[in-house]
């Protein structure tokens, strides 16, 4: 099937269920209360761990945006950029099966859309009884998902690998706080920081167990824009994203400490450690999709104290 006709039928699908998108008073109490570094008081440096491929462990309460997702026999992040709305990687709802077992190749590639009952939305946020006495994330309070929009993701090329989800019911500012969402001519620092709930490489995990899963930030430097993928680029000495940080937000810090979503991790190199080499990981230029993003959920730019 060509994958503009995949486009066309998962668009179709996502059509058939209504969407609660944010009132113009919801989307501006969401814009005055978006990007906060902690949800609540920062605590004690003490809690810092270092973490592999050059990240380091969340300390509590640490980047509540962002969220960890389960699906059918696989793990991936998102980012909330509302309190019912989680933007992820198409990628990661969209999966793929290679049909007669050919070489991969375009049109032997037939993709199926992940139903929103077999998605489990798990907000980290304000987890007080968090342990944070191992490195391995512990799952707890899943939110529903009742709605998936896929855009015209190109399973092939990866193109457009955005999806938005929205959940049965709103998640409370005492759990978590969304992102900033980004304006299109938004300029992008030097230093870019993603986050994400991947595979931690230095605990391997036993036969019959489930892999140890932890939320880590790492600093990525900002390399190129393709323009034409709607892509940003970071190449970054021995430092990467991991296996199951697919969807999690890349971001930038603004002049007033708030939080700017820029990206959506997309792809990058093998989740192993790796030392003395440049690393390059590639994101979906979240820029480039704010009209969509507002279609569909009703985060919108607000004119008004823009963020440039």
């Amino acid at each position: 099937m060509e994958p503009w006709l995949i486009s066309v039928f998962l668009l179709a699908l996502n059509s058939l269920v209504s969407s609660r998108k944010l009132t113009t008073e919801e989307n501006e109490r969401n814009s005055e209360k978006c990007g906060v570094h902690f949800l609540g008081e920062n605590v004690a440096e003490k809690h810092l761990t270092k973490r592999s491929v050059g990240g380091r462990q969340f300390i509590q309460n640490e980047y509540p945006w962002t969220v960890t997702l389960k699906l059918k026999g696989a793990s991936c992040s998102g980012v909330q950029i509302s309190p019912r709305h989680i933007l992820t990687a198409a990628h990661c709802i969209v999966a793929d099966t290679l049909d007669d077992h050919q070489s991969k190749g375009p049109d032997s590639v037939v993709s199926v859309m992940i139903e929103p009952e077999d998605v489990s939305v798990y907000i980290r946020g304000n987890m007080s009884n968090g342990n944070y006495s191992t490195n391995c994330l512990e799952l707890k309070n899943a939110y529903k998902v009742t709605k998936i929009t896929v855009h015209k993701y190109e399973t092939w090329t990866l193109q457009h690998d955005v999806a938005l989800i929205e959940l049965s019911v709103n998640i409370s500012e005492d759990v978590s706080t969304p992102i900033c969402m980004p304006d299109e001519d938004l300029s992008l620092a030097e230093v870019l920081f993603a986050t994400g709930t991947g595979r931690d490489s230095t605990t391997p995990a036993t036969l019959g167990s489930s892999p140890c899963l932890v939320q880590r930030v790492v600093a990525q430097k900002y390399d190129y824009v393709n323009g034409t993928k709607h892509e940003i680029v970071t190449t970054t000495f021995a430092k990467s994203t991991c296996e199951g940080d697919s969807g999690g937000p890349v971001f930038q810090v603004h002049d007033d400490g708030r939080h700017i979503l820029v990206g959506l991790t997309s792809s990058g190199p093998p989740c192993e450690k790796r030392i003395n080499i440049n690393m390059r990981s590639y994101c979906v230029d979240v820029r480039a999709y704010v009209d969509w993003i507002c279609k569909y959920s009703g985060v919108c730019p607000i004119e008004e104290g823009k963020i440039h």
